[in-house]
């Protein structure tokens, strides 16, 4: 479940247009579908409701002072597959329970529960005006302690578990994710989630800053204030993250809160046991072999890279003298004026186009680029006929691989995620996209990938016989050949239930977006993040 305060711009604040919208009464008779219950609390009148929204009306309009809202609308989502559990009293109880989270059980409230969405809701509508003191009730911190009580309800009456702030925070950078796909090597984002757990025990222990300085001191690793917060950091590199990005409890004011005032770290004699290097995501024996190869020829590439760089500049050097010394001299002729001012003028242009027909000769004389990836070197050397890298390539993660699925990985499924990992990284790095535009190409090319790499397992669906759209609140909806739906509103992945293909690709989609971490029910894909390992479902879909 999850709860969404939907603001009102003051010049439209109006409760009893709001109440009877909530009830489809009055003016908005003839809308939708009728609430399934209604009710209003609070009021001297009872469970009248339109003389409550008279009382209402009445109590607002005695408050002359406050020039801000007085009406609160809040709307309460649940999952389709929680609606029978919902009974009028657990509704009931679950909107007195938000009324007193809100610090608002002495005020009046107007409320109904819909069916007529793909998910039941519940609508309030709040009265901010206390109807005896007539004081406004700010309900300051509203959006963490209504997210803390969907959490707390959930597990009281066993409802579906909706990502909140908490779950959030879990979720790894994505594109760390595309970097580490696109380059093989481990990202310093996976680094540190690695080492969280221990990182947090050392908290639980810790009596002071220091000893949280130790324990990441240990894993080469330090916490440093930037701005109003704090960041992980390398203490070997320019590598950086959120604190609070690991986990909520990295936070600066919960730190605070249990360690007192953020203190530096003092000389530190303890060994450090691991720093972050990159390193290969592919687990082979024979990648350690490999990888020296590629770190030394790293290492020649860059003195390669750097000889040339010298050399271009040492000629580019030299061509600039040569015309300086050249408008030297026309500077110390004895011509006209005008005339000396057209010649360094005709010299300046000479100068521009040699420097730029030097720079693209020795552009073409490059030897070598002077950056190749980990992916880039084995795709090089396993082209060349190298067993040993090409058995690297069709490696996987250890972390994910399946102990029943022995069947070997198809060497074309690396090029398909190189190539969608280069397309990822272009859309995270176009800085004309916004936030919304990046996120629903990168559902597109996440789509995509899942459907050439299924295919390649005997999936008979194109990407190009998929339609794509994004509805009116931002979701992505692919619609399949058959007419299912899969949707993508980001926080899950929705399908339609009763399509086999549209459950299969539902299934396939969420794994590529959120790894073997998912949970599946009746009509939605999650990300899990209580789990600390693959587990098959009940229906194996998810199988290979």
């Amino acid at each position: 479940m999850i709860s969404r305060h939907i603001p009102i711009e003051p010049e439209n604040d109006n409760y009893g247009r709001l109440a009877r919208y909530i009830a489809r009464t009055g003016e908005y008779a003839e809308d939708k579908e009728k609430p399934s219950l209604v009710w209003c609390a609070g009021c001297v009148g009872g469970d009248d409701y339109a003389e409550g929204i008279a009382e209402v009306q009445d109590v607002q309009a005695l408050n002359t002072r406050v020039a801000s809202n007085k009406t609160y609308h809040l709307v309460v989502s649940f999952r389709p597959e929680d609606e029978a559990k919902l009974t009028p009293d657990i509704l009931r109880d679950i909107e007195l329970r938000f009324t007193q989270a809100l610090g608002l059980s002495e005020h009046q409230r107007h409320c109904a529960v819909h069916t007529d969405t793909q998910n039941i809701h519940m609508q309030i509508a709040y009265n901010l005006i206390h109807p005896v003191t007539l004081n406004r009730n700010d309900h300051p911190w509203d959006y963490n302690k209504r997210d803390a009580l969907c959490r707390e309800i959930e597990r009281e009456y066993g409802l579906t578990v909706d990502n909140g702030m908490e779950q959030e925070r879990g979720q790894r950078n994505e594109r760390a994710i595309a970097l580490e796909a696109q380059q093989g090597v481990q990202s310093f984002d996976s680094y540190v989630r690695e080492r969280t757990a221990p990182i947090l025990a050392a908290l639980d222990a810790a009596k002071n800053w220091q000893d949280l300085h130790k324990e990441l001191h240990r894993h080469g690793l330090e916490i440093r204030p930037k701005g109003n917060g704090l960041i992980i950091k390398s203490r070997h590199g320019k590598q950086a993250l959120k604190a609070s990005d690991v986990d909520r409890r990295l936070s600066k004011s919960r730190l605070e809160k249990v360690l007192g005032e953020y203190q530096p770290p003092m000389p530190i004699l303890a060994k450090e046991e691991s720093r972050y290097r990159s390193r290969p995501v592919q687990r082979c024996p024979a990648g350690e072999a490999l990888y020296a190869r590629y770190q030394a020829e790293a290492v020649e590439r860059k003195q390669q890279a750097d000889a040339e760089k010298a050399r271009q500049a040492e000629n580019l050097t030299a061509i600039r003298e040569k015309w300086r010394q050249q408008r030297a001299e026309v500077e110390k002729s004895m011509m006209l004026k005008q005339n000396r001012r057209n010649l360094i003028q005709y010299a300046r242009k000479k100068e521009a186009a040699e420097l730029a027909e030097a720079k693209a000769r020795l552009h073409q004389e490059q030897t070598a680029p002077p950056y190749e990836s980990w992916n880039d070197f084995l795709r090089r050397h396993a082209d060349q006929g190298d067993e040993a890298a090409l058995a690297v390539l069709r490696s996987r993660k250890q972390s994910v691989e399946v102990e029943d699925s022995p069947a070997p990985r198809p060497p074309a499924l690396d090029c398909i995620k190189a190539e969608y990992a280069e397309k990822q990284v272009e859309v995270l790095a176009d800085t004309d996209q916004s936030r919304k535009g990046k996120k629903t190409l990168l559902a597109y090319l996440r789509m995509e990938e899942m459907f050439k790499e299924e295919g390649l397992r005997g999936l008979a669906v194109r990407p190009e016989d998929v339609t794509r759209s994004v509805d009116a609140k931002g979701a992505v909806v692919f619609t399949l050949p058959g007419g299912g739906k899969v949707r993508d509103t980001g926080k899950e992945v929705l399908f339609s239930g009763s399509d086999e293909l549209a459950v299969k690709v539902a299934q396939f989609y969420a794994r590529k977006k959120w790894g073997q971490r998912v949970r599946m029910d009746k009509g939605s894909i999650v990300f899990d993040v209580e789990a600390e390992k693959i587990q098959e479902r009940p229906r194996k879909c998810l199988s290979r």
